[in-house]
């Protein structure tokens, strides 16, 4: 897992489609899935600050401005949890409009190295294609959190369940 390796996946990606990373996101991943409130542009743009909580350091702390993560496909989707519902729904292969064959999403969802290249290190969790894999009371669990100064999320996918669960806290 390397935030550097995500922002040049990206630019590759963008190279590649010959536009913008945050266009080429939001034309294949989040006008498919509906999700009408996630942007990846940075600073939020005015018409979606009133879908953002304020975010702060800690109990009664001033208010912390919004964070610019860099590099941006590291971490940058700003995003409501109906739309972050919807994206878990994809990653489900469950949802209305689902953005891949059934087979790439199985291949994504695979850990990338195994416990020939990794040894002992495969007792931990391992990575699929932006998840880490956990096995948690004998349930699959595919998940990745981010932090910034206020604002904590974690994503959890239990695949074979057909479920998730996303949490997003705006102070420690």
């Amino acid at each position: 897992y390397s935030n550097y390796s995500n922002g040049l996946a990206a630019y590759v990606a963008e190279r590649a489609a010959g536009v913008p990373f945050e266009d080429l996101v939001q034309q294949r991943i989040l006008d498919p899935l509906g999700m009408t409130t996630a942007t990846m542009a940075q600073p939020l743009p005015e018409e979606r600050q009133g879908d953002m909580s304020k975010g702060y350091r800690y109990d009664g702390s001033d208010e912390v401005p919004f964070e610019i993560v860099s590099p941006a496909p590291a971490g940058a989707i700003s995003a409501t949890a109906v739309d972050m519902g919807r994206f878990m729904l994809a990653q489900l292969g469950t949802s209305d409009a689902p953005l891949m064959q059934p087979e790439t999403l199985a291949l994504m969802h695979q850990p990338a190295l195994t416990e020939a290249d990794l040894g002992g290190l495969a007792a931990g969790p391992v990575m699929t294609l932006g998840f880490f894999e956990r096995d948690r009371n004998g349930h699959r669990v595919l998940s990745h959190a981010g932090d910034l100064t206020a604002f904590h999320a974690q994503l959890e996918i239990y695949p074979d369940d057909g479920a998730g669960i996303f949490i997003s806290l705006n102070s420690s």
